[in-house]
């Protein structure tokens, strides 16, 4: 029940929910990234959007715009470090986002030694990886475009839900950055996620801004 990736105020948001409090967070060395901007000194930081909107593409996937500008943004704070090393994971639930991301991301036209150190995937593409900062970018939030009734994606229900947090929250060996609509963890609709998931989101809107 050794964690030896992550810092234990990462290992602190899921130890309690998914493992009954038999995880040991063993990485107690301290990491010269987290004292970086953006939210410098911070193991935990989230980039709150609330004016954010799922829509969906024709695939029946989920983008979301604003989330993926809020994304890139902090991505363009890395990337003006150009002696820095350390990688960079973005991690979301769905394709479209992705697609929408990675699209995003070549835009910029980034130095080549950057777009090296970034991955953007699903969750399920980061099953078994790790990097020194993980982005995730939740997507769903308390609006949809076109006026429909607001529900979770089927991802985040049940058990798949709470193994997708899981698995996005520990790939982050030294810092964790949460992309979301912080009215959307508190008040989750739909009914679907499980006490575990919930569970989570409670314990990330109280560890945003956790310092060293």
């Amino acid at each position: 029940m050794n964690q030896r990736r992550s810092n234990p105020k990462i290992v602190d948001i899921i130890n309690h929910s998914f493992y009954a409090d038999r995880l040991k967070a063993v990485n107690n060395k301290y990491n010269p990234i987290v004292a970086r901007p953006p939210y410098s000194e911070c193991v935990i930081g989230m980039s709150c959007v609330e004016d954010g909107a799922v829509r969906f593409t024709k695939g029946g996937t989920r983008q979301n715009t604003a989330n993926a500008e809020a994304v890139i943004n902090i991505v363009d704070q890395y990337s003006k470090d150009e002696e820095a090393t350390f990688s960079i994971g973005i991690i979301t639930p769905y394709t479209g986002q992705v697609s929408l991301l990675k699209a995003r991301f070549i835009e910029r036209a980034y130095s080549l030694d950057f777009q090296d150190r970034v991955k953007i995937g699903t969750v399920h593409t980061f099953q078994g990886s790790e990097c020194d900062v993980i982005i995730f970018d939740m997507v769903d939030c308390l609006k949809f475009e076109k006026g429909k009734n607001v529900y979770p994606g089927k991802i985040y229900a049940g058990e798949q839900g709470e193994q997708l947090l899981n698995v996005a929250i520990s790939r982050a060996r030294h810092k964790l950055i949460v992309v979301c609509d912080p009215e959307y963890l508190v008040t989750p609709p739909g009914g679907k996620l499980s006490e575990k998931s919930i569970s989570i989101f409670n314990t990330l809107l109280k560890a945003r801004w956790t310092k060293m």
